[in-house]
């Protein structure tokens, strides 16, 4: 059985048809994701407005400790930087040091 014979116009219009298609798709889920975010932002909004006092205080208290941890992390990996740097530095300086010394011996 030959292939069928598809002209070059036919070929180009499918193209266009499945490019078309596919850009259908993408902005339909696109726009269904926004939907659904919005959703579920007026979902968490309505939760915090509903809830007692004692619940805003222990979910603000829950906040602070998860940020407390966070600063120690970076604490930590701020320290650990800069104990790198100096190290750095006084090597470079220990460096110059011996250059300065050859130089003095010449």
């Amino acid at each position: 059985m030959a292939p069928p014979n598809v002209s070059r116009f036919q070929k180009i219009r499918g193209g266009v048809w499945a490019t078309g298609m596919a850009i259908i798709v993408i902005a339909g889920t696109w726009y269904g994701a926004g939907l659904r975010t919005e959703r579920d932002f007026e979902q968490a909004k309505k939760q915090i407005l509903e809830a007692s006092v004692e619940d805003k205080i222990a979910v603000l208290e829950a906040q602070k400790e998860h940020l407390y941890a966070q600063k120690a992390t970076i604490q930590r990996k701020l320290d650990v930087f800069h104990a790198r740097v100096r190290e750095r530095e006084r090597l470079r300086q220990k460096e110059a040091e011996e250059k300065a010394r050859e130089a003095e011996g010449r």
